[in-house]
């Protein structure tokens, strides 16, 4: 979950891209602001966990990784810590609030 100036933004992400260049997502988004969110806003204002967070579900925009697209399946939050969803990367896509790609 990431902070920008309008509220939480969602950003599902490879772990093959490695760490996010917040600077280079703010410059190429267009934002003026953009951090890693505050956990303690992310349950406040999704009523999820760190940990939790659903991969679709959500009613925020979300930035979302294309190389995700070479997976078969990927894995990733329900909302319950202890499930798992194994998902096609392009059903999280279709099913998020896509307003960027990485």
């Amino acid at each position: 979950m990431l902070q920008c100036e309008h509220g939480l933004l969602c950003c599902i992400a490879s772990a093959n891209r490695g760490r996010l260049d917040l600077n280079a997502m703010k410059a190429k988004f267009g934002f003026a602001k953009l951090k890693m969110a505050d956990r303690k806003k992310v349950q406040q204002q999704t009523g999820y966990t760190t940990g939790s967070i659903p991969l679709v579900g959500l009613s925020l925009d979300c930035i979302f990784d294309d190389s995700l697209l070479d997976f078969d399946f990927i894995y990733g939050g329900t909302g319950d810590e202890l499930v798992t969803l194994k998902i096609r990367p392009a059903d999280v896509k279709r099913l998020n609030q896509i307003t960027g790609v990485l």
